[in-house]
């Protein structure tokens, strides 16, 4: 997601959810992988664990070993998105015009 030409990576537990963005300087491997470090870190932090992320096209050349071991990385096919995140990014675009 973007707001103001700032990239932000967006992500969503699927049973809850609750969701969390985090803002990146550009959207580099490094900036990526920075990125899910510190959002699967807070996650850990309130008792939650991570096995599996859901990605697009754009998560296809990272290495889900280089984000933390034991962690499954799907990505959806080419032109799909993954329909949780892509709802909350509507969710949270509508609530920032609203006010």
């Amino acid at each position: 997601m973007y707001v103001n030409d700032i990239p932000f990576l967006i992500t969503i537990l699927r049973d809850l959810y609750f969701g969390s963005a985090q803002a990146m300087g550009d959207e580099t491997y490094k900036s990526i992988y920075g990125a899910l470090d510190k959002i699967i870190k807070i996650y850990r932090h309130y008792g939650f664990s991570v096995t599996h992320i859901l990605g697009d096209g754009q998560f296809e050349f990272l290495d889900p070993s280089k984000i933390v071991s034991g962690v499954t990385l799907n990505i959806v096919t080419r032109g799909e998105h993954v329909p949780e995140v892509e709802w909350y990014i509507r969710m949270v675009k509508e609530r920032t015009r609203s006010v």
